[in-house]
Parts: structure tokens; C-alpha cells; sequence
């Protein structure tokens, strides 16, 4: 999509000048803040995206909102050109593009585990360790439990499933019966 194509152009720029100012991860907070604010205000979005409002007004509301939030002089100066550019709209959409370089560069993944009944932290830990042995790098992990899986862990690294499930185990083995 070309919000997406965009969000990553502006966020790949951003992160090349927090690097250097070194604040990648007071931008990410920043960034992730103002998107859920966005998100959640339809009054925000309004202003915004309305014509009803001067391209003066929506500095103005800009600026108050940046000092509410304590923003970083970055993270300010970034949003102006945002909305200068007319593309405060993709501030979600930049927030997640910007949050994926940044895990690229630091060498993070995300993972998602899902297991059949909730994991004490000693297991979490344990499950942690092993998919950053196999991975080669950090890991961040979220848990989902689905009780559908019966037993067995399904874990999600970026596009790829690594599915140890009984719930699966037991369709293949049905295909495998059925051949």
C-alpha cells in the first residue's frame, strides 16, 4: 500500500537522524504516544484532517500537543514536517514502520508464542533462551494462549510459523491416515 511505502520512507529518515542525535528510543516512545493518542481521539483526527482548520491552527494544535506530551525537539520537529507534508494520517502506520527498523538495527525480533494453557515466567524465560538460540538475536516475546491448540506450542517469528502443536501433530498424522 503506499501508506505503508510512505510511513517507511519518513520512519527510515527518522531513525537515521535519532541515531546520530542518539535518542532511538526516546523517538520510539514518543512516536508510539502520539500514535495512540491519535488513534483514540476523534477530535484530534478532526483538526487534522479537516479543511475547516488553517494550516496555522493545526501547527498550533500541533505545538500544544507536543509540550503536553513532552516530546523530544526531534519528535516535535518530525510531526511538524508531518503535517506540513500531509501526512499526519500515517502517524500509525510511521510509529510501527519506525518501531521495525529500530528492531532490525538493534537485532530484536518479535515472536509470538501461542500454547494451550498460560506459562509461569521460569517457562517464559526457558522458551525465550531457546528461541534466541536458534534466532541468533534478542528476542521479544508475547504470549497467547488458545486452549483449541490442546497441548504444544505454535511460535511465530516475523512471516515464519513453527507449529510443535498436538493440535496439529494429530492433522497430520489424520492426513497421513487418509493417503
Amino acid at each position: 500500500m503506499l501508506k505503508d511505502i510512505v510511513a517507511k520512507r519518513y520512519a527510515k529518515a527518522l531513525l537515521s537522524l535519532a541515531d546520530q542525535a542518539g535518542t532511538t528510543d526516546a523517538v520510539k516512545n514518543d512516536l508510539n504516544a502520539v500514535a495512540e493518542t491519535y488513534r483514540s481521539s476523534k477530535n484530534l483526527q478532526s483538526v487534522f484532517l479537516s479543511p475547516a482548520f488553517s494550516a496555522p491552527d493545526k501547527a498550533k494544535v500541533l505545538k500544544g500537543l507536543s509540550a503536553e506530551m513532552k516530546l523530544s525537539e526531534l519528535s516535535a520537529r518530525f510531526l511538524d514536517l508531518l503535517l506540513a507534508k500531509r501526512r499526519i494520517r500515517y502517524i500509525h502506520e510511521v510509529a510501527l514502520a519506525y518501531a521495525e527498523l529500530l528492531d532490525i538495527k538493534q537485532g530484536r525480533v518479535k515472536a509470538t508464542v501461542t500454547t494451550a494453557t498460560a506459562l509461569s515466567d521460569a517457562d517464559m524465560a526457558k522458551l525465550g533462551g531457546r528461541i534466541k538460540a536458534v534466532v541468533g538475536k534478542d528476542v521479544e516475546l508475547s504470549v497467547e494462549v488458545d486452549a483449541g491448540l490442546i497441548g504444544g506450542v505454535r511460535t511465530r517469528i516475523g512471516s515464519t510459523v513453527f507449529d510443535g502443536s498436538l493440535k496439529n501433530q494429530m492433522q497430520r498424522m489424520k492426513e497421513a491416515l487418509l493417503k
